[in-house]
């Protein structure tokens, strides 16, 4: 897990809430290839709650959970039509088996990993469809330390029994707080 002062200085520059929905507009059409894209989603991290409104424009009901507090009085603020509360990845306030799809981007490696993964598929329900984007690894470039790392083996072993309909490695870098660059595995499947 990042270090504290890492944490808090992602939290104080949250340059992810100025990016638009083009994870989100990715994870919606990846989902289409497979299913009829209906019922229940949840935005693990929502933030603001931007991706969660692509997603309801879409028909989807749409709950975004988020720890931030400010960022889900934001949302509500924003998006009303669309249920914000404020939660943990890593204890989900949702029912078993309640969501037809989730969608969680750069949020696990805030979280015991070993706690949030089995929660997300606790509320998905079976032949339900996910969209992790997780960051493996953020290296501080200024620095040269490595910040989070998690082995790619441990999230497929977390993820338990899954079909998976895609898989990609992404890197990005990011000027802010600190230039520092990600690699992103990505992942969309199906709970078994």
């Amino acid at each position: 897990m990042f270090r504290e002062e890492v944490k808090q200085a992602m939290l104080a520059h949250p340059h992810w809430i100025e990016r638009g929905t083009e994870l989100a507009m990715h994870a919606y059409n990846i989902f289409s290839q497979h299913k009829s894209v209906s019922g229940n989603l949840l935005d693990i991290g929502c933030a603001n709650g931007r991706d969660a409104a692509f997603f309801s424009s879409k028909g989807l009901k749409v709950r975004g959970i988020d720890i931030n507090r400010d960022a889900i009085n934001e949302a509500h603020r924003k998006y009303k039509n669309i249920k914000f509360v404020v939660g943990n990845a890593e204890f989900i306030p949702f029912e078993d088996n309640y969501f037809d799809f989730v969608y969680c981007t750069n949020t696990i490696m805030w979280t015991d990993e070993n706690k949030s993964v089995p929660e997300i598929f606790r509320v998905l329900k079976s032949q339900g469809m996910f969209f992790l984007h997780i960051d493996t690894q953020v290296d501080n470039l200024d620095t040269n330390e490595v910040e989070h790392k998690i082995l790619k083996e441990t999230i497929m072993n977390l993820l338990g029994e899954v079909i998976l309909t895609s898989e990609a490695t992404l890197e990005r870098i990011d000027p802010v707080p600190f230039k520092h660059s990600h690699i992103i595995l990505e992942l969309t499947g199906f709970k078994k």
